[in-house]
């Protein structure tokens, strides 16, 4: 059985023998020092989000529509722009 650490080793920092580990974003298994079980992102969590929804939710007028920015526009090279597409299953 492989290693899962050793399979998401990405490359060794110049100023270091030590592997770089791509984690990706934050969980209570990969930095149990930052956040704790439960939460989406460190201290808040699925309950906190939900309840600012329905408080947004409840200031907008009946029958409206609120549009928010998911991210700006990122550039792959100096001249061709990457269009950001928002995960659609969120």
């Amino acid at each position: 059985m492989k290693n899962e650490r050793r399979d998401k080793t990405i490359g060794l920092r110049a100023y270091s023998t030590k592997k770089f580990i791509d984690v990706g974003q934050p969980t209570p298994a990969s930095h149990p020092q930052l956040m704790k079980e439960g939460e989406i992102t460190p201290r808040l969590g699925a309950e906190e989000y939900i309840s600012r929804r329905k408080r947004f939710l409840e200031l907008l007028p009946e029958n409206s529509v609120a549009i928010l920015a998911a991210a700006p526009v990122k550039m792959m090279t100096d001249v061709v722009p990457y269009m950001y597409q928002q995960d659609a299953d969120y």
